[in-house]
This record gives C-alpha cells, structure tokens and sequence, in this order.
C-alpha cells in the first residue's frame, strides 16, 4: 500500500487524535497545530447514527451529543480562524486570499450542515467522518503547511529587535531551563543582527569588526552551553540524546566554520549569517526540541525517578491562575503519596478511600476551574467540561475495580492517572489559559 493510500485508510478508521497524528503536518506555528488538533478531535469524537433497534432515549441523548460537539467545532472554528488570519496579517504571510476564501466556504458548508441538522437532518456523522474530516486534514497539510512555513516568518525575525517581537512564533517546550536559555540565545542573535543592521551589515572599520567577533563568539559559547544543559538534562532521565547529538553538532560546526571566516578578517555576507542563525534556531526549537522535550516524552522517565512532588511537579505548565496551579501541584503530591502510604502500612491501606479522595479533590478542583472559565468569559468552558467528565470517569472506574477487590494502587496505575493530568493540564489547561488568552 503506497503512502497516499495509507493515509486516506488511517483517515477514514481513525476514532482518536493519537491515530492519525502521524498523517497531520505541524505548522510549527503552537497556537495554530492547537487548534487543529482540538477541530480533529472533535470530529472523531462524534459517535456514529443509531441503528434502527436502538430505544428511544438513547437515540434522543446521541443527537444530541452529536449536535453539541459540533457545535463546539463550529465554535472553535471560527476562532482558529480569527488566529490564523491575524497571523497572516501581523506577518504579511503569502496565500492570504487563498486562506480568506478556504475560511469562507468552509466555514459556510459547516454552519450548513448545523441549519440542516435543525431542520430535521439528525444525523450528519457519515458527512463530517466521510467528508469534512479528509478535507480538514487536506487544508492542514497543503494551504497552511505553505502559509505558515517558518519560512515566511524569517522577515519578521529580522526585524525583531527583542524577544517579545517574535515570542509567539517560537514554542514553548515546557522545561523550565530549556526555554529560559532558548530566549537568552534568540536574543544574542537579535542583538548580533541589530548592531550589523546599523551599517547596513557592513563592518566596516576595524572596531565594528572585533565587536561583531566578540558577539558572535559569545553566541558559540552560550550555544555550547546550552546543548551540554540539554544532553546532561536527557541523560540524567535515561533519556536518548541521539535525536539531539547531530543536529547540535551541525550548528556547532557552522559556528566554528563562520568564527574562522571572521577571524581571517572575512567579514562579507554577514546579513545571511544572520539570517542562516535566525532561521536555524527558530526551526530547531519548533521541531527537534519541541518533540524531545514535550511533557508526553518526558513525564513518564521523570515521574519514575521522583522521590518528592518537588521532583516532579516543575513540568506541570502553569496558567497564569494562582488557584488552578495551586492545585494542579496538588494533585501530583496526591498521586506520589498514594504508593508511599501503601507501602508504610499495606494492611491499612484502603484503595477505595484513597481513589475517593482523589476523586472528591478532583471533582472540586473542577468545579473551581469551571467558575475561573466562567467568570473569565472563556469561550472553551464545554470543551473542558467534557474533559474533566472523562477524567473523573476514570478515576470512578478504578474506585469500581477497588470495590470488587480488583485495584492495586501501583505505581503503573500512578503512572498512568499522572499521564492523564498532565496531559490535561500541559495541554489543554495551557492552551486556554496561555495561548488562547494571547
């Protein structure tokens, strides 16, 4: 089966995102493969037409899923929308008026398909799986992988002058120390770039020349650093680093390559060593470094080796809302303590109560982030809403196991409540709270 053909069959049996993540192309662009992945999801979501033996309330309850769902699509539609055409606005990106008259069918066909749902077309699973799921993807991975190509944004990157100018456009990998050097050396560049700009990156006298040697050097030596700090920090977790060990020696052999130049007084071409710099860097923090230090690569090998909530609890990204990180770190220390009290008194321990205060704490956390939505006026409060049904059910399934006698609190089973929050909270809680409050 040839790739074009696999992809279309992954397409068309997907009943989840992690089955057809492989076949959706990143932009690169975090706000922006977000969104995408939250209107996937909610297609996939829809649960197919009742058949014609299925009672009466059952049927009634599935509409109306389907319908809700879609209308959260629809919802997050068209604020996708608004992201990307800002996007292409603040940064002057090619295929704009492509974009524009994509946004406007699709956009049309969609809120038709809701006009025909309420006018007595009850089900449109077969549509939204069959048609408007490929066709998302199509979009995805033709229209938008060439607009919002890093690329396009290496203008806007010249004309940065500080962090801030193009802190939107560089992903956040969600490790602390990783994304505080990240800005320090984005900077270093920005700072090379502005002092060449000023003669039109020409160094033309003998002070302007050692002054770009001095800087560009300090740009090796942090880029040195970093890297150790970025090996150092995978291996300590038993991490592979082979992913990491080539593209850093290529950039670290570029460096040395230019510093040569320069130091045999060849000055010339120094508005493309800017740019290779720029371009380089912004695409290896959006690429490699956004995919070997995600949170879902990361919490399982952490969590393993912490002996503290402290040890752990760092990796969960935070919101910006005193309340919610409060106890979402919280909810961690519970999770670690569960294992340590078993193991000081097995005899005593009771998995019934211990799931049940897990679940009453996270049922009232709920409920706190849920009113901070509403009082916010955040427009994903549903989507959430839905989320935090299904990790409740979770936990409620594992106190039903406990009542029959059939739940170990084990470190596999910690494991595995931990990998739901953090997903939760790395994911969709710092997407509404960061990236869709920018």
């Amino acid at each position: 089966m040839n790739k074009s053909k696999w992809g279309k069959y992954v397409i068309q049996t997907a009943s989840r995102w992690e089955d057809i993540e492989d076949v959706v192309r990143a932009t690169g662009i975090e706000r922006i493969d977000h969104d995408h992945q939250r209107l996937l999801e909610y297609i996939l979501a829809m649960e197919e037409s009742p058949r014609a033996d299925t009672g009466r309330r059952s049927t009634s309850r599935l509409i109306e899923n389907q319908k809700l769902t879609f209308e959260r699509f629809l919802n997050t539609l068209k604020r996708h929308y608004e992201t990307e055409e800002a996007f292409m606005s603040r940064y002057a990106l090619p295929g704009r008026e492509e974009q524009l008259s994509h946004h406007e069918s699709f956009l049309a066909g969609s809120e038709a398909i809701i006009e025909d749902f309420n006018s007595g077309v009850l089900s449109f699973y077969q549509e939204m799986k069959g048609e408007v799921l490929p066709h998302l993807i199509e979009h995805i991975n033709g229209i938008d992988s060439k607009t919002f190509a890093l690329d396009n944004f290496l203008p806007a990157l010249m004309r940065a002058r500080s962090w801030a100018d193009i802190s939107e456009i560089i992903k956040s990998t969600g490790v602390p120390f990783v994304d505080e050097e990240h800005q320090i050396l984005t900077q270093l560049i920005i700072d090379l770039n502005t002092y060449l700009s000023e003669t039109d990156f020409e160094a033309d006298t003998q002070g302007k020349k050692e002054k770009t040697l001095e800087m560009t050097e300090g740009i090796q030596d942090f880029t040195k650093n970093h890297f150790a700090h970025e090996i150092d920090f995978l291996k300590r977790y038993a991490i592979p680093t082979d992913t990491q060990d080539s593209p850093h020696a290529f950039f670290t052999g570029e460096m040395d390559r230019i510093l040569g130049r320069m130091r045999r007084g060849d000055f010339s071409s120094m508005k493309e060593v800017v740019e290779f710099l720029l371009s380089w860097w912004v695409k290896h923090i959006n690429g490699r470094d956004y995919l070997d230090f995600h949170f879902s690569r990361l919490a399982a090998p952490i969590f393993k080796q912490a002996e503290t909530s402290d040890d752990f609890t760092w990796l969960i990204r935070k919101t910006g809302v005193d309340q919610i990180d409060s106890e979402h770190a919280q909810m961690i220390n519970m999770l670690m303590e569960m294992p340590a009290q078993k193991r000081q008194d097995e005899k005593s321990f009771d998995p019934r109560k211990a799931l049940g205060d897990l679940l009453e704490f996270v049922n009232l956390h709920f409920a706190h982030e849920e009113k901070i939505m509403r009082d916010m006026d955040i427009r994903e409060l549903e989507i959430h809403r839905e989320a935090h049904r299904r990790i409740s059910a979770n936990i409620g399934d594992g106190m039903t196991h406990a009542v029959l006698g059939k739940a170990l609190v084990s470190p596999s089973l910690c494991k595995r409540l931990m990998n739901w929050w953090v997903s939760h909270t790395n994911g969709m809680d710092y997407e509404t709270f960061i990236l869709n409050r920018s």
